[in-house]
């Protein structure tokens, strides 16, 4: 097995969760989708998560130092637009199916 950040994670993760239910600790099990990765990330991979992917909750990572590069220069132009421009069409876009699940 290789070695990596993903792999130590996953093993820390495991451990963690076998020493909870060792102890009695119930965990909910919950299912969490990533709508976007950065603020351009197309709309639609969202909306199909949101309708066919059973999820608890979705996230919509748009933090990424791109992202944050452009929304301080947009700032600095409109001073009303210091956040990233496609959230408000992320949400717009999986509310109603979101609602209804």
């Amino acid at each position: 097995m290789k070695i990596n950040r993903k792999s130590i994670t996953a093993i820390v993760l495991y451990n963690t969760v076998a020493v909870l239910k060792k102890e009695g600790f119930y965990m909910k099990k919950i299912r969490i989708g990533c709508g976007a990765g950065c603020s351009f990330d197309r709309i639609e991979p969202a909306i199909e998560l949101v309708e066919k992917g059973s999820l608890d909750y979705i996230v919509f990572e748009c933090l990424a130092e791109r992202t944050i590069a452009n929304d301080v220069q947009r700032k600095e132009k409109e001073k009303d637009k210091g956040y990233t421009p496609m959230l408000e069409e992320r949400i717009r876009s999986i509310l109603l199916q979101a609602k209804k699940k």
